[in-house]
């Protein structure tokens, strides 16, 4: 590894093809947990009584945490894939550059 290679070693620790993978992951937690919000709610939609009425109020709450949960977790999955597609060519032009420098 050249100095100038070791000056932007930080730019290639990034690993473009994982993090997009990481990215899917994390979409289709998304979708798992968007899932198990709309079971839990079929549960109990349409039900009366005491019981399911402390259901529900437990229910809303869940879901109301489990929804920011699904925003949260979409929102990271894109900005990896953002910064996923963004991350290769910028590495391909600096790893570029540096050869060139070297040369």
């Amino acid at each position: 590894m050249s100095l100038l290679e070791a000056d932007y070693a930080d730019l290639f620790d990034g690993r473009p093809d994982q993090l997009g993978a990481r990215a899917t992951d994390l979409d289709k937690a998304a979708d798992a947990i968007a899932r198990a919000t709309q079971a839990m709610v079929s549960l109990i939609d349409g039900q009366k009584s005491d019981a399911i009425d402390a259901i529900t109020t437990t229910a809303d709450t869940t879901r109301s945490s489990l929804s920011a949960a699904e925003k949260r977790y979409r929102g990271t999955a894109a900005a990896l894939q953002t910064f996923a597609v963004e991350l290769a060519p910028i590495q391909a032009t600096a790893r570029e550059a540096i050869s060139r420098a070297d040369f």
